[in-house]
């Protein structure tokens, strides 16, 4: 049932990947209910799904997929727990049979960004520059500043590619602001990459059992969709 005062106390049992940058996904998510809520907790669950185990396969053709999703699926529709949050541009079109959104944060700045090797700035880039993506958008975007690039698949966390980046294995990577954010990456010298941006980056998407409304009327409260 949903809390009838805000001085009653409810720990809510979560699941997300183990990332770094999920894992401060939840606390933003904790925060929000707590100005609502300030007695709520969290139980956390971290799991790695089969994009996080799987570092090989290129993401070109898996938007919409549940390959960040599946094995947080697979816990809630178990009963292991009782919401999953996810990066909203991560979800599946369609959601897994009784699974529903139950929120939608508001977005954080959903702009992609070029972060050019510490060797260069982003306006001396070389002619035929080496840049890291995995996505056919951002590709696209890339090629129209520059026609001459590399384009090169890159995987893995944000600080594993930065890792990359500063490994000299490309001059420059592009990566959603709103995660450089979340993660506190604010010293990197990066430009915007005008362009379409993927569906709901940037915002944060809470899912639970489509029957369970206790979780639904617990997290309207965060959910900014009208």
């Amino acid at each position: 049932m949903l809390l009838s005062s805000r001085s009653k106390s409810k720990t809510v049992s979560i699941a997300a990947r183990d990332s770094t940058l999920s894992q401060a996904q939840v606390v933003e998510v904790l925060e929000l209910l707590k100005e609502h809520y300030p007695k709520v907790s969290f139980d956390n669950t971290w799991l790695a799904t089969a994009g996080d185990r799987d570092q090989e396969t290129s993401l070109r053709n898996l938007d919409k997929t549940d390959f960040f999703t599946r094995d947080l699926d697979e816990a809630l529709l178990a009963g292991r727990v009782q919401v999953t949050i996810h990066s909203a541009k991560d979800l599946p079109e369609p959601l897994k049979k009784g699974i529903s959104v139950i929120a939608l944060t508001h977005a954080l700045d959903p702009r992609d960004m070029l972060v050019p090797s510490k060797r260069y700035s982003d306006a001396k880039l070389p002619k035929c520059p080496v840049i890291g993506t995995s996505s056919a958008r951002r590709e696209r975007t890339i090629l129209d500043k520059y026609p001459r690039a590399i384009i090169k698949d890159i995987r893995g966390s944000i600080p594993h590619r930065l890792e990359q980046l500063d490994a000299n294995n490309y001059d420059a990577v592009v990566m959603p602001e709103c995660a450089l954010l979340r993660l506190n990456i604010t010293e990197r010298p990066r430009t915007p990459l005008h362009g379409a941006v993927a569906p709901l980056q940037g915002q944060l998407a809470i899912t639970a059992r489509t029957n369970d409304s206790e979780m639904a009327n617990l997290f309207a409260c965060i959910d900014t969709r009208e």
